[in-house]
This record gives structure tokens, sequence and C-alpha cells, in this order.
């Protein structure tokens, strides 16, 4: 305007997007999806707190993660990781090979944890990961239970714990909540998508 000032009758308008905690249902919904169906949904997942002023359940006040909530949020991730390892060789058959090493443990985490994260992993993250399931192996912990290890580490991580909802009505969502079925991700177009470990994840493991 003449005057300096800004003529914002016209929009785009911003508008405010905050992170939530996944609720019950999309929690139970997002272990089948990731896993298959093949783990079980911890019970000691925990709920909403308080009453929803909106009406709608998803409303981010009610899931506020408080001291008691992270610890079971700890013990619901370490649930479902128990529940993963003794359907291993279903969710992940690489680790039926008396063999199965860091090769497997890639595939786990370009494909299951991928679908947890609901996109394509970043270097750090796997780096992460990996780092967690190397710590387990060299502590001692077979296959599986490092595996499991990694599964704990992934179900705590605010990547798949958390969802942000769309600030504009015309965004497009880099992928979906787990309210649906399918597998969120897999429309990203990841290797992982398709349970082809990434080169460059192989890499890290085995520098030249």
């Amino acid at each position: 305007l003449p005057n300096g000032r800004y003529d914002c009758s016209e929009g785009p308008f911003p508008v405010a997007s905050e992170a939530r905690r996944l609720s019950v249902v999309e929690y139970e919904n997002a272990i089948r999806d990731v896993f298959d169906g093949a783990a079980t949904p911890s019970t000691r997942y925990p709920s909403s707190y308080g009453t929803s002023s909106t009406g709608y359940s998803t409303e981010a006040a009610l899931y506020v993660v408080g001291e008691q909530s992270v610890q079971d949020l700890m013990v619901a991730a370490e649930d479902v990781a128990e529940s993963v390892a003794a359907s291993l060789p279903v969710i992940l058959p690489c680790a039926a090979d008396a063999g199965a090493g860091d090769d497997c443990a890639i595939t786990f985490i370009d494909t299951r944890v991928m679908r947890a994260y609901r996109r394509p992993l970043e270097s750090e993250e796997v780096d992460s990961l990996v780092t967690t399931y190397q710590g387990g192996r060299a502590s001692g912990a077979t296959f599986t239970e490092a595996i499991a290890m990694v599964t704990a580490h992934a179900l705590q991580s605010p990547q798949f714990l958390y969802v942000t909802e769309a600030a504009a009505p015309d965004a497009r969502p880099l992928a979906r909540v787990h309210d649906a079925g399918g597998h969120p991700g897999e429309e990203l177009g990841g290797h992982g998508a398709r349970g082809e470990p990434r080169q460059e994840h192989r890499r890290r493991l085995y520098p030249r």
C-alpha cells in the first residue's frame, strides 16, 4: 500500500499447525500396519486426558505427555518389541537365516521403521537406529534381541508417536496417518517401501 503497510485481505493467511501424539485408535492401527498384523499393540499405550473442548478426539491438548505417560510409552514400546521378537521370521523373513546380521537389520529399518515413521528415513535417523542395533550386538544380544531394541527405539521416537496436522486445506500431506489401513510411506517412492535396502545405508555399515 502507499502508506507502507501490507494488504493482507487477499491471503494466503498463515495457519498455526501443531504436532499431537497418536490417539489410541491410531496407535493400534499403526502397529497393525507397520507389522502386517504380526505384532500386538500394547495395552499400556496412554490414552487421552481430560475432555475435548472441540468435540474431536484428536485434539492435541488431550495427548500432552507427562511423567507417567513417558513411562507408559516406554513400556508400550517394549511390549511391542517383545511381540515383534516372537514373530520376527514372519515380520522379517531374512531373520530366519542362521547368519542373519547387518544386511537383515538394514532391511528391517528400511521397511518396518520407514512404515512407522510414515516417510523415508533421513540419514541421521538410520545412523541412530544402526547404532542401537550394533550396540545391542556388541553387548552380547542375539540378532532377534537387537532387532527388538531397534523396535523399542523406533516406537518411542517422536517420528512415530507424533503427527502434524496439515496447516492448509489444500496441502498435500507427505504421508497419511494410520487411520484407514495400508502402509504409509509406500506411496512416497522410497526404495524401502519395496523391501529393498538402500545402498547408501549398506555403505555406512560396510565402508570400502
